[in-house]
This record gives C-alpha cells, structure tokens and sequence, in this order.
C-alpha cells in the first residue's frame, strides 16, 4: 500500500471534489504515468499493475473523501499512512478514523461487505466496460479508469459514506 512520493498532495489534494469516483479514477489515470511497464499487457505485468492499484485503492478514496472533507465542507485534515501487517479493511478503517481506531468487528464486516460487493456479478456497466476496453489492447490503467467512470455514482455511495 504505496503511492509515489507526493503524489497525495500533487494529484488529491489539489483537486478536492465531492465526486470520490472521479477523484479515484483521476488518480489512477495518474499511477499510469509513474509505471515504466504500463504499456506491458504480459500477464504478470498486468498482474502486478492490478494488485497494486488495489492495495492503493484504500487510500486513493479515504484521502479523497479528507480532501474533500477538509477543502471544501472546512473540517480538519489528517492523512494516515496505512499500516503492511493490517488487511485492506483494517486499512482502510485505520485511514478513516481521526484516531486511527476500530474494532475487530467493524473490520470483518467491511471485510465482508466489500467481498460481496466485489462479488456482485457479470452483467453491470463498470464489468462490461472492463471488458470492452480491455478487448482493445488498452492498458491496465486506462482499462480500470474506464471501468471507474462506468461505475455510478450513487452505487459508490454507501461504500464510502
């Protein structure tokens, strides 16, 4: 769970919006540039790409939602670095929390709920879009930003509030 050195100042906090999703997909466009192999389709490049723009998810939305939180609703910021022995919920709550605290329960649900929610199934818009662009020869980058923009708004909703 790393992101290139100031890349959460540069790329989130510069641009706070209430749109998590387009802030995540902004952001991920932007991972691309930072990888050498991003025109790579070899499966284990593509492997690797698509593990790590998961361990960074947790921290594209958290610290999106705090820019957001702080930029444009005047609350305080704070910016948690996440912790390798933790699970991507541990995470992601760790992230969250002013204090960094949450309890074992809170985890295993968000746990669960994000497995679910990944689990959802092969006939929605953002599935589909991963498919077609991914059929094109595109890269892994471009591939999940479309997919991301595909993805409603108001589907992300609960995930993030």
């Amino acid at each position: 769970m790393e992101l290139p050195t100031n890349f959460t100042r540069d790329v989130i906090m510069k641009a706070p919006t209430s749109d998590i999703m387009g802030s995540m997909t902004r952001s991920i466009l932007t991972l691309g540039s930072y990888d050498k192999e991003k025109e790579s389709l070899e499966i284990p490049n593509v492997l690797r790409q698509s593990m790590q723009l998961i361990a960074a998810f947790p921290m594209l939305a958290v610290y999106a939602y705090h820019a957001y939180c702080h930029y444009e609703k005047n609350e305080s910021m704070y910016i948690h670095r996440p912790e390798k022995d933790l699970s991507i919920a541990e995470n992601f709550l760790r992230l969250l929390s002013p204090d960094t605290k949450f309890t074992e329960l809170e985890a295993r649900v968000l746990d669960i709920a994000l497995l679910l929610h990944m689990e959802h199934g092969g006939g929605n818009n953002s599935t589909f879009t991963t498919r077609v662009v991914t059929s094109s020869g595109s890269d892994t980058y471009s591939v999940i930003s479309a997919a991301m923009s595909s993805f409603l708004e108001k589907e992300a909703c609960h995930i993030f509030l």
